[in-house]
């Protein structure tokens, strides 16, 4: 499983799906339960300790039913 490595670009993430979590109105625990991850995992990646896996962004855009690339759009506006 590959890591989303850049700390800055990860920040960008995090924020997008927080912001996609909240819209929904669904909380932490409902979508670490969803997707595989334990509690403390969750919250060590949604405060960017732990970098979330490809593979787990991808779990959470299903589940939230937004496209996965929409956690990205931010950053790649900013890069371009």
């Amino acid at each position: 499983m590959e890591r989303f490595r850049s700390t800055q670009s990860n920040q960008v993430v995090v924020g997008e799906i927080r912001a996609a979590m909240a819209r929904r109105g669904v909380r932490p625990l409902a979508v670490a339960e969803a997707v595989g991850i334990n509690r403390s995992g969750m919250y060590r990646r949604l405060n960017c300790e732990t970098p979330f896996t490809i593979d787990e962004i991808l779990a959470i855009a299903s589940y939230l039913k937004v496209p996965a690339g929409s956690f990205f759009a931010r950053e790649m506006a900013v890069a371009s």
